[in-house]
């Protein structure tokens, strides 16, 4: 694109214009695209830009032929669109025979490009052979050194390396379009877009829905080539090597793929938003399925809060199945939309897992021979686990031409009940939608693949949120931590800006989500390994270790735990009542033998859990948050936490109107010696010496006099009806109920299993 002379420019000494503006300048502005590249506005848009900057305007306003509209912000240095508000960076390069952008080096190693009116004021410093330059920017005063080639923060003296860089030399982590001293900012690479890697309307890879692994018929796309430049893609933040709309989804069809190019004729889908542009169209035809290699599959996702980037990027290698013909297929965009799709074509396996690991590379940073010691390069995207469950069921149920008989319809051996409860908690379906309702994107990050790995990652991320949080810290720090933690467990924020976790509250709510993917990682495990030799309810209980026999109603223990309910419902918890469904005496493998009874003073305590967390309570007992947890959230420290009020603990099934069924537990507890405290303490699990167990005294709980006995005495039910402690804090809040917390899973043995009926008074 020829430079864009864009007005006449201010002689030095004339009247002031915007910081810098004195240097007779020659710009191109440019727009990132969510795949990390820049592309340069039209020589139309490029002046009206330039002419707004030069005369000291805020925002300039730009409509496109489709009737999108965008606003440019010079303060904040990115492009707004009118409608959706999604924002895009921006940056400023500068003729000098070449054109040219000033950088600073952040941390990572990562390069920032500066704000436009530092842009200007630094190369009409390097003109005149200026020895320094002070500029403000970000809140910051700075002093640059333009022999050195470095900058001093005035205020912290912390100095940082300068460079000029010619537009398409930068660095693979240059950062474009960012502000010094703006928080959250990333690194970016100049590239020119590829003719093979604008192509759109393909068919779609395996990851997030598409067919091309399992086969696909023809799809025609349009692919616009040879006009220059695209527009930005305002609308979809999918578009990376290319400002195409969304592929459509492809059928699927027959064997090998084979691909030609040839003129079509313009269609209104695949019309360009600048006047006077042409489009090739190309055609994939799909005649059936292009395996994956299985060596060279990858997905990775990047998030970054302080710039609205929540993306992924799938990269695969296809081979034909009838000639040896090899491509790579890539597909980016945001978590939660379709985004958009290249295929190219390569002449060898050997030139197809270049292109393979080079891209891998280049998005992360990593080699893709090392990925087993893989390390997150800050910028850079990092990997999620691949489902690879579909590919397997499909090579199970292929057949050579031949039906292959239905298999046997086997008879299950459970009681009705215990066949019930299992379909209840090991129902992946209701998994999925308990953590949809979290923000989890189980479709970038699915269920089956979820491993102890990526979970330990989260759980490290949040303990950087929660040193920030304790810090009061919510600059760049905080802003990393939280990208960091969406990157490691994806969300899906639609458009919407992903949130920094701000309050001890919405850390907790991070906490749980990363609790049940743990219990939900147990349970895929063991439901996916069921096997066809026996009826799968009949595997999956095998499975449990977990012996769990009905409790028949007119059994003196249903009625003692009917009573336990009933009495201990407190006052407060006044929106639902509950009803026992079905009971089941639980006897969990080993859990007797490893029993700490000899601590003494145990108790018949409730704990109530989300019912996508029972397969994994059932299966490895009640466990305590891992050491790479945060303790923010844990109000006495990280145990195993009780209640002697029952809708106390029930209100942690999270039920709701529709969804009332839930599961309630009681175990007996060895306490021992307890830790009375009044007020909340993340350090109790540090127990004094002599204790065994932390109770928080609540101003309610059941009468001790209405207490029973079971066991021969040996285990106490504190039965209600409950009553005022005259328990009171002093020094602040005061817990309406105890709490009860043991610190070594080996003091609690799991007893009875409750199927509850939560129903809900109505609303009006």
């Amino acid at each position: 694109m020829p430079p864009v002379r864009s007005g006449r420019a201010p002689s030095m000494g004339s009247k002031k214009a915007p910081a810098g503006n004195a240097l007779n300048w020659v710009g191109r502005w440019y727009w990132e695209d969510d795949g990390e590249n820049w592309t340069p506005y039209s020589d139309e848009q490029n002046e009206l830009i330039c002419n707004a900057f030069r005369t000291s305007k805020k925002t300039v306003s730009i409509k496109l032929a489709s009737g999108i509209a965008f606003k440019v912000i010079f303060d904040n240095m990115v492009q707004q669109n009118s409608q959706s508000a999604f924002k895009r960076r921006i940056r400023l390069a500068l003729e000098d025979g070449d054109f040219y952008v000033w950088e600073w080096e952040a941390d990572g190693p990562s390069w920032v490009v500066y704000d436009a009116h530092s842009c200007v004021k630094l190369e009409g410093a390097h003109r005149a052979k200026s020895a320094t330059l002070d500029l403000s920017t970000g809140g910051h005063a700075y002093r640059v050194d333009l022999n050195a080639l470095t900058q001093t923060n005035v205020a912290t003296g912390t100095v940082r390396a300068v460079r000029r860089q010619p537009v398409g030399k930068t660095d693979t982590d240059a950062n474009p379009g960012g502000s010094q001293g703006v928080e959250g900012i990333e690194v970016k690479q100049e590239a020119k877009p590829k003719e093979e890697e604008k192509q759109k309307e393909l068919p779609r890879s395996t990851e997030g829905g598409g067919d091309l692994v399992g086969g696909a018929r023809a799809t025609r796309s349009g692919v616009k080539r040879g006009r220059q430049p695209s527009q930005p893609p305002l609308e979809s933040n999918g578009a990376e090597e290319s400002d195409a709309p969304p592929s459509r989804k492809p059928r699927s069809g027959r064997k090998s793929v084979k691909s030609e190019t040839k003129a079509a004729p313009e269609t209104s889908e695949g019309q360009s938003d600048t006047p006077g542009s042409s489009e090739v169209v190309k055609t994939i035809v799909m005649n059936g399925r292009a395996p994956v290699d299985p060596e060279c599959k990858a997905k990775l996702g990047k998030t970054n809060v302080g710039l609205n980037n929540n993306k992924f990027y799938l990269i695969q290698l296809l081979r034909d199945n009838d000639i040896k013909s090899f491509s790579v297929w890539m597909r980016w965009g945001r978590v939660g939309r379709v985004g958009m799709n290249s295929l190219k074509k390569c002449s060898n396996l050997l030139d197809a897992r270049e292109l393979f690991e080079d891209k891998f590379l280049q998005k992360t940073k990593n080699e893709w021979s090392q990925r087993s010691s893989f390390q997150k390069v800050q910028g850079k995207y990092d990997i999620v686990p691949i489902d690879y469950s579909t590919d397997a069921m499909q090579q199970t149920t292929e057949t050579d031409g031949a039906q292959k008989p239905p298999p046997l319809q086997k008879q299950s051996l459970l009681d009705l009940r215990v066949q019930n409860l299992l379909e209840l908690i090991c129902n992946v379906r209701a998994m999925e939608e308990t953590i949809l309702e979290m923000k989890f994107d189980a479709k970038k990050a699915p269920l089956g693949k979820l491993t102890k790995a990526q979970i330990k990652a989260g759980y490290e991320s949040l303990k950087k949120v929660e040193s920030c949080l304790k810090r009061n810290v919510f600059g760049r720090e905080m802003v990393d931590a939280c990208s960091e933690f969406y990157t490691r467990i994806p969300h899906d924020f639609g458009m919407k800006t992903p949130p920094l976790i701000r309050t001890e509250k919405e850390l907790k709510e991070k906490i749980q989500l990363l609790e049940v993917l743990s219990d939900i990682e147990i349970a895929i495990k063991f439901i996916r390994s069921a096997e066809q030799t026996e009826h799968r309810l009949d595997q999956c209980y095998q499975e449990l270790h977990c012996k769990m026999t009905p409790l028949e109603r007119d059994h003196a223990d249903f009625k003692m735990i009917e009573r336990y309910m009933t009495s201990t419902h407190a006052s407060t918890h006044n929106e639902y009542s509950l009803s026992i469904l079905d009971a089941f005496v639980v006897e969990k493998e080993g859990e007797a033998e490893k029993f700490l009874a000899d601590y003494g003073n145990r108790m018949l305590l409730w704990h109530g859990s989300r019912l996508s967390n029972w397969a994994g309570i059932l299966s490895q007992g009640l466990k305590i948050a891992p050491p790479e947890a945060p303790v923010t959230g844990y109000m006495f420290g990280k145990g195993i936490y009780f209640a002697d009020m029952c809708s106390k603990s029930a209100n942690y099934c999270y039920t709701t109107q529709k969804k009332n069924v839930g599961l309630v537990l009681l175990s007996e507890v060895a306490l021992g010696k307890c830790a009375e405290l009044l007020a909340a303490n993340d350090q109790a699990d540090k127990l004094p010496k002599g204790k065994h167990s932390t109770k928080g005294l609540g101003k309610v709980a059941p009468d001790p006099s209405k207490s029973v006995k079971i066991d021969g005495g040996d285990v106490t039910v504190p039965m209600g009806p409950s009553k005022e402690t005259n328990v009171t804090n002093p020094s602040g809040f005061t817990l309406n109920y105890n709490e009860y917390v043991v610190y070594r899973p080996e003091q609690v043995r799991m007893r009875y299993l409750l199927k509850v009926s939560f129903d809900y008074k109505p609303m009006w």
